[in-house]
């Protein structure tokens, strides 16, 4: 029998699927609610989003 599949649910914070990505070393999980596929998020978009939000992490930084 194959391992049970890796997925997140919509409330997982940006934070718990990058760490579950690198984690198990896989390039995107499956969103799933009450067992229904509702989307799928990937390293790029996980990147995509630290990209966008770099300098607002970068102002915090110097507070």
């Amino acid at each position: 029998m194959g391992r049970k599949p890796i997925v997140v649910a919509p409330e997982a914070t940006i934070r718990e699927a990058g760490e579950l990505l690198v984690r198990e070393k896989i390039g995107a999980l499956p969103v799933l609610d009450d067992g229904r596929l509702i989307g799928i998020v990937s390293a790029e978009d996980l990147l995509w989003a630290f990209i966008e939000n770099f300098e607002s992490l970068r102002d915090a930084r110097d507070l």
